[in-house]
């Protein structure tokens, strides 16, 4: 918390990555942060999988599963879902 802005808001301080956020929040939306490290001691780190750059520095993104395939002008088409993307990041891919 940085400020009380007034009895029924307060400002936060928030990570950059919530930077878009505005800071300001109504207080029946706050709860009270209890610091307890023994919730997540025994939880799995998940396996990192590697970014793939290509030669220009962009990132390469694996495909999980072919979801459907057809063909188009006399050109195939699949359906891809990518690895590590949610499923509105599904696109069609082109092959000539």
């Amino acid at each position: 918390m940085r400020e009380v802005v007034n009895a029924d808001a307060m400002r936060l301080k928030l990570p950059q990555s919530m930077s878009r956020l505005h800071d300001v929040f109504n207080v029946d939306r706050l709860k009270h942060h209890i610091q307890n490290p023994e919730l997540i001691q025994g939880r799995p780190i998940p396996k990192a999988t590697p970014i793939i750059l290509d030669d220009a520095g962009n990132e390469l993104h694996i495909v999980e599963v072919l979801l459907k395939q057809r063909q188009f002008n006399r050109k195939k088409e699949y359906l891809v879902k990518w690895h590590r993307l949610p499923e509105h990041e599904r696109n069609i891919k082109h092959v000539s």
